[in-house]
């Protein structure tokens, strides 16, 4: 076999080799960027859902809310609608709704004299209550959007 021949011969195989080493690289590189695509979601949702679950341990805590802890809680879930699907923006208004109940009754109870407080205790008692069990059950409801293999 003379040098021409071998030439032509590698020529010719290496032409198609080339091509699957940058089909196996483009592949590789595609891999990478979806796997980075779906961190970079993971990481926006688990923004969102660390301020919810710090809303909900500040109400466990101290029992009511503050002008600021709400606007932190509204600053850091705003693009939740975008994020998650139409259960969990449904959960989010529910959130809404139960804050804002529990900021009127605060209020409420805040206005009357002391001897009259005690009746209508009760209506933020159950707000509460359903506030701190959400603590457990909010992770049910971001799991399939948390968990990395089977993000959503």
């Amino acid at each position: 076999m003379d040098i021409e021949s071998f030439v032509k011969l590698f020529g010719g195989i290496s032409t198609p080799v080339l091509a699957m080493i940058v089909t196996y690289i483009a592949w590789q590189n595609y891999l990478t960027a979806s796997n980075k695509l779906r961190f970079d979601l993971f990481e926006k949702r688990y923004r969102v859902y660390r301020a919810l679950m710090m809303l909900l341990g500040k109400i466990e805590n101290d029992f009511r809310l503050s002008d600021e802890d709400l606007k932190k809680y509204y600053q850091r879930t705003r693009a939740s609608r975008f994020l998650f699907g139409d259960e969990v923006n449904a959960y989010f208004d529910t959130i809404k709704m139960r804050i804002l109940e529990l900021r009127s009754a605060q209020r409420f109870i805040d206005s009357l004299p002391d001897h009259e407080r005690s009746n209508h205790i009760e209506k933020k008692g159950e707000l509460l209550l359903w506030f701190s069990k959400q603590v457990d059950e909010a992770p049910q409801r971001f799991d399939k959007y948390l968990l990395l293999g089977k993000a959503g």
